[in-house]
């Protein structure tokens, strides 16, 4: 979000309403420079210019006057390094950054810094740049006679790109990220970056420079001598050139006539696919290699002649003023050839791409003037859109296709692909803004003075959120009198500011959606001073805790998301003593977490911070020790594995699953504490070895976990295309298919190591090393050609070569527009073919409203969805070759109305949330929003679906429709909901140690509504939000191990009521499951009310149980299948042996629609004798012992494999929605029965159970 200066006073507070409408913003980029040392750097000369191209960069260091495009405003750092620029449109800009010449000396080249600004658009402040110092480098070119070369071409590139310490700042920053500890950035990112410079020698051979640093990569040219490269060392280098013939470059266009002007330059390296991503995110030149070098510009006649070579072929780039580009090898003479004969090079340039299009208004469908349009690869490749929309660019031809990017004042950023197949009959293409809100306000501390330069910060609320103009990342800033704007939000987007500044504690409010012709009320934020809030971290025994990290952040409403990006309100670390200052911290209700590497994750704490001056004393925060694991990590040989890392991730909870790490000693040893489930997944990392993942290690074990990592395999091959070519540079990628059941959780694995990538060589071979076994899939792409192989097993060490053979690929265009005709961005696409449980395609449309997907050929389902507008899906048949679906989405529903409270007074900030009724197996759908100053609501994007709906604000009751609202093809208008007071559920915990303790959670439930309670480290909770009624209290330790329930009845005019949760002992079940004889891993065990998942030995513990006859019932992990086996429990019984019976026979078929004949997910079927089938379908399965039953529930396309236990004989098959139907059997034992077809009737119009 930019910051913006607006010269208003305070009189426009009181002027009236503003109209939310796009608006021109002023397009500045202000900020300040520093040297080395920090510094502020005066007297820097700053320019801003449109971003330019590789050729006008060539031609600027080969010294072509006037080849960079225009300066659009220059000035000079201030006393205090300050600097301001602006631009007329947004766009891509550069900023350079030159040292002022002294008048009295002459002026050695120097390199400038830049930095990249892709776009530059609104007001930004930029975070202090650094401007290295600068070294003189003095380069010395002398012939092979030791005689001084005047005239010499020497282009020195720096041998850092950018600053050790933005280098370290980026790389701190993705550590973070990885980590979980992403903090937004606090301005725009702009990391300086060191280009080369150029200059001829002096008649005493010599060409100095002035470099951030003394080192530098150093590249000389002269004619009739061959070119050299070498480093500095000390700010020195020498060179001897011995003479040789120069290589004569005859450049012809597509046309075959002669091109002037042609830059031609040594190639610049592919980026290897396995470089850093903060790397590859920067793409700054040379920041990932050697750059090209500029060394010619092809004459009148399209020819010129570059220094000659050392004996190796070399690789050049050709690339004209239009963008017309050729690449071509050159090899080296041939033996024997004469030494005085030039060597000559025929290039044939291709045709450069054009890319016609226009922008326009995606609302209203009318042209957009002055929008910016740019090669994401090539920024300096970029036009602006005429006054009709119109524009035309070129950029150099690409066998693969090309990503723009758009931005205009007042409207979001987009991206558009636009595929390889359209660069010979380039059609317009249409590009849709969608158009930007901006959120207006002020500033002011507690007397109503402004505060300048405070930072707001905006982000979306509600699930999904919404996005942010690409270019709108940082925050907006208060202005001299604290006036703010808050640009690139999103219409009909509800919104939470934060406030804050130097002195001033951070402060927070809701802001409901802006809506597009609407008048808006400027949003008003008060700074506090704050107080501060003091406590202490002890453990246990009441022993302080050192290090722990305490944050106090703004709770969320139930419908919300907690964004990675959020930062906490305020945060600090303990002492030595345990102790902890918060500093300036506002009134108002908090979350207060405090955590430590060594011990549980601590649930969130509320604290109601009240005004005043004094500190604010919130006692002892204690940390449970939690469940501990210790293991040895070996190589194949059984030798420990020194230093491999070890993490572990627990069973998820709200706010993400707590993350530990260890390192492995000398021995290989590991201890990992602070656990927080009684299962957690392990990934060990260790030089030399792939990723080993081991899910469901249980914890608290006395025996070490034992980790043996496995040598990785290798994958080798080439690329070759349809006539049996090697193909060079084509980038290879792999993918694994993953068992997350056993391998654990996504987060043990990188992308390296899932989706290693790589580039073939000049021979078009590949190799990959390192790989985990299992099974992989290759596939290479180049332009519309692809290749793909699937079912590459790799076992641990093996090694495997493989060939793809590159052909024309199967693809689907979609276009998505609105019923007017306009392109729809971000809807998102799924590719479903029949009888596949996960999608074979994803795609989301660009700002042209369209995606282009690889497919299959055959029958599938596409469905598109949108966030505002309704979801569509077609049945298509996808035939070889280019296929194009196009697909109208029709606006979403609306619900409106207003909130007030039970006194009759309209309730402004009251969160609004809509949830489709539940339904088993259909896909959920929620949103947000917030009501207005008169309490209004406005809930947009629905589905034709039932929702509940339902209005929460601080203080009151959640309230709401007391059934579901009918959303068909209309709207809904008028909804009132009516708010009472609140009243809280406060209660205990009992009957669990304390370790126990930190893996409850605990809710209330009445009707389709719940509320989450907030529980602390002894167990006591507290519920607040509640209304009057029968509520269910329950309380469930980790994933479902044992549960406790409780129903309170409510009576209006109450402000609290107690409840206990008591945890009874019962009895203890434990054992193993076993199937084929193999311990049976993830499975799920169901023994009355109390579940839990087998370890990686099959092994399972259950507590709290009753004495009698009890039905287990054991799922497998991959959902194929389901079993119900009996046990008598009359004591604790350990080491029981559960053993899935081998099928007698199978089953399978679909599951259909009788009415229409669509398949159907997510129905049961059960398989028994006819007797228990009969019991079952009159009385429900619930609270029968169901002794050799087996089950399943259909998947992919409603397909089923069930397999039948002995004495089977009938089917009992139902689903939501749908009447139970009896089927009987007839299969013999050993008999597999293949193609049964079950239709289900639709059952009568009735609520579903919730």
């Amino acid at each position: 979000m930019p910051r913006l200066l607006l010269c208003l006073g305070f009189a426009w507070l009181a002027a009236g309403p503003l109209a939310a409408q796009p608006a021109d913003s002023p397009t500045t980029i202000s900020g300040t420079l520093v040297d080395e040392r920090g510094a502020p750097l005066a007297d820097v000369e700053v320019v801003l210019r449109p971003y330019p191209g590789d050729y006008e960069v060539g031609l600027q260091l080969l010294g072509v006057p006037d080849a960079l495009p225009g300066v659009v405003d220059r000035t000079r750092s201030g006393a205090d390094g300050s600097y301001s620029v602006s631009a007329s449109l947004p766009g891509p800009y550069r900023l350079e950054f030159q040292y002022s010449a002294s008048a009295d000396q002459p002026v050695p080249a120097q390199p400038v810094v830049i930095g990249n600004l892709a776009p530059l658009q609104g007001s930004r402040l930029a975070e202090t740049i650094e401007v290295p110092n600068r070294h003189l480098v003095a380069v010395r070119v002398l012939d092979a006679d030791g005689g001084p070369v005047e005239g010499a071409l020497v282009i020195a590139h720096p041998t850092l790109w950018m600053s050790p310490r933005y280098l370290n700042s980026m790389t701190q920053m993705l550590r973070d990220a990885r980590a979980g500890n992403y903090s937004r950035p606090q301005e725009q990112r702009v990391f300086p970056t060191y280009h080369p410079a150029a200059f001829r020698t002096d008649s005493e051979g010599i060409a100095r420079f002035l470099m951030p640093t003394e080192e530098a990569n150093v590249l000389v040219s002269a004619p009739g001598l061959k070119q050299s490269e070498a480093g500095t060392t000390s700010g020195r280098a020498a060179f001897r050139l011995e003479g040789g013939p120069g290589i004569r470059f005859r450049v012809r266009g597509s046309n075959g006539a002669p091109v002037p002007g042609v830059l031609i330059r040594t190639s610049e390296p592919p980026p290897p696919t396995d470089a850093p991503t903060a790397l590859t995110m920067l793409r700054t030149p040379g920041a990932l290699g050697t750059p090209g070098t500029p060394l010619a510009v092809t004459d009148q006649d399209g020819e010129a002649v570059v220094s000659g070579v050392s004996a190796s072929p070399t690789t050049w780039e050709l690339l004209g003023a239009d963008r017309a580009f050729a690449e071509v090898s050159v090899p080296a003479p041939e033996p024997g050839a004469s030494s005085e004969a030039e060597q000559i090079v025929d290039v044939r340039l291709d045709a450069p791409r054009r890319i016609p299009g226009r922008v326009v208004d995606a609302a209203s469908g009318l042209p957009l003037d002055g929008a910016a349009i740019w090669v994401q690869t090539f920024p300096g490749d970029n036009v602006n859109s005429g006054p009709n929309g119109a524009f035309d660019l070129t950029t150099r031809p690409a066998s693969t296709g090309t990503r723009l990017l758009v931005t205009a004042a007042g409207y979001l950023d987009e991206r558009i692909d636009v595929a390889a197949s359209e660069a010979f009959n380039p059609a317009e293409v249409k590009i849709g803004l969608t158009p930007a809100a901006r959120i207006a306000g002020v500033v002011t501390d507690g007397s109503g003075q402004p505060v300048a330069g405070a930072k707001i910060w905006a982000e979306p609320r509600g699930r999904g959120g919404a996005r942010f103009s690409s270019s709108q990342a940082g925050p907006a800033y208060a202005a001299p009198d604290g006036s703010f704007v808050v640009e690139g939000a999103l219409y009909g987007q509800a919104y939470r500011l934060t406030a804050e500044a130097p002195g001033y504690a951070r402060t927070l409010l809701n802001v409901p959606p802006v809506e597009p012709g609407r008048v808006i009320e400027p949003v008003h934020l008060t700074l506090s001073r704050g107080r501060r809030v003091v406590g202490t971290v002890v453990d246990t025994e009441g022993n302080p805790v050192t290090g722990a990290q305490v944050e106090l952040r703004w709770p969320l409403d139930p419908s919300d998301f907690r964004s990675l990006a959020e930062s906490p309100a305020t945060a600090a670390t303990t002492n030595d003593q345990g102790a902890f200052v918060l500093p300036a911290t506002a009134a108002g209700e908090y979350g207060v977490d405090a955590s430590h590497s060594e011990y549980a994750q601590r649930p969130t704490t509320l604290v109601d911070l009240p005004e005043g001056e004094s500190d604010f004393e919130i006692g002892d925060l204690t940390l449970v020790a939690g469940s501990t694991i210790h293991g040895i990590v070996t190589g194949p040989e059984g030798t420990p594995v020194a230093g491999a890392s070890i993490q572990s991730i627990g069973e998820y909870r709200t706010g993400g699953a707590p993350i530990r790490t260890a390192t492995a000693d000398g021995d290989g040893r590991f201890r990992i504490e602070g656990l927080s489930s009684a299962l957690v997944d392990l990934g060990v990392r260790a030089t030399g070895y792939p990723v080993l993942t081991r899910a469901g290690v249980r914890t608290n074990n006395d025996d070490p976990v034992l980790l043996e990592l496995k040598p990785g395999a290798s994958l080798t091959g080439r690329v070759l295309d349809g006539g049996g070519n090697e193909v060079a540079g084509t980038v290879v990628s792999l993918r694994i298919e993953l068992d997350y059941l056993a391998g654990g959780d996504p987060q043990l694995w990188d992308a390296a190591d899932t989706f290693p990538r790589r580039r073939t060589d000049a021979e078009g071979r590949f190799r990959f090393e390192g790989l985990m076994a299992g099974t992989w899939s290759a596939e290479a792409k180049r332009g519309t050609d692809g290749a793909k192989l699937d079912q590459i097993e790799l076992a641990p060490g093996a090694e495997r070569e493989i060939e793809l053979l590159l052909q024309t690929r199967d693809r689907l265009t979609v276009i998505v527009t609105t019923s007017a005709g306009e392109p729809v961005a971000n809807a998102e696409i799924r590719i479903q073919s029949a009888g596949e449980r996960i999608p074979g395609g994803y795609g989301r449309t660009d700002g042209s409203g369209r995606s282009e997907m690889d497919i299959t050929a055959g029958p599938v389902t596409v469905k598109v969805t949108h966030q505002k507008l309704r979801d569509e899906s077609r049945e298509v048949q996808l035939e070889p070759g280019d296929n194009e679906l196009r697909l109208e989405l029709r606006p979403g529903a609306e619900i409106t109305g207003t909130v007030r409270s039970y006194d009759g007074a309209r309730l402004a900030q009251a969160t609004v949330a809509a949830e489709t009724e539940y339904a088993f197996g259909a896909e959920s759908h929620r949103t947000n929003t917030v009501s207005d100053q008169n309490g209004a609501f406005r809930v947009t994007g629905l589905e034709p679906r039932r929702y509940i709906v339902t209005a929460r604000s601080p203080g009151y009751a959640d309230g709401g429709p007391d059934e579901p609202i009918e959303i068909g093809d209309d709207s809904v208008e008028g909804i009132e909901i009516v708010l009472e007071p609140e009243v809280s559920i406060a209660g205990t915990v009992t009957g669990l140690s304390l370790t126990d303790l930190t893996q409850v959670r605990v809710y209330a439930r009445r009707g389709s509504r719940s509320r989450d309670a907030t529980t602390d480290t002894e167990g006591n909770f507290s519920i607040k939000g509640i209304g009057p009624g029968t509520w269910n209290v329950r309380a469930i330790k980790g994933d479902w191990e044992r549960t406790v329930e409780r129903t309170v009845t409510i009576d209006r005019g109450a402000t609290e009521v107690l409840v206990e949760l008591p945890f009874e002992r019962g009895l203890r079940l434990s054992g193993q499951v076993v199937e084929a004889g193999a311990p049976l891993i993830g499975a799920r065990l169901f023994v009355e009310e109390q579940s839990t998942r087998t370890d990686q030995e099959g092994r399972f513990a259950l507590e709290g149980l009753k004495p009698g006859p009890s039905q287990v019932i054991i799922s497998r992990p991959d959902f194929s299948g389901t079993q119900y086996q009996s046990i008598d429990l009359q004591t604790d019984t350990e080491g029981v042996r559960i053993e899935l019976e081998p099928a007698a026979a199978t089953v399978a078929g679909v599951v259909v629609d009788a009415e229409t004949g669509q398949p159907l997910d997510y129905a049961s079927l059960m398989a028994a004798d006819a007797a228990t089938i009969g019991v079952i379908a009159k009385d429900g399965a619930a609270g029968a012992l169901l002794v050799g039953v087996s089950s399943v529930l259909t998947r992919g396309a409603g397909q089923f494999t069930l397999e039948l236990r002995a004495n089977v004989d009938h089917l009992w098959v139902t689903r939501d929605r749908y009447e139970g139907t009896q089927i009987p059997l007839d299969i013999t034992p050993g008999e597999h029965l293949e193609g049964l077809v079950i239709r289900l009737q639709p059952a009568a119009d009735e609520s579903p159970d919730q």
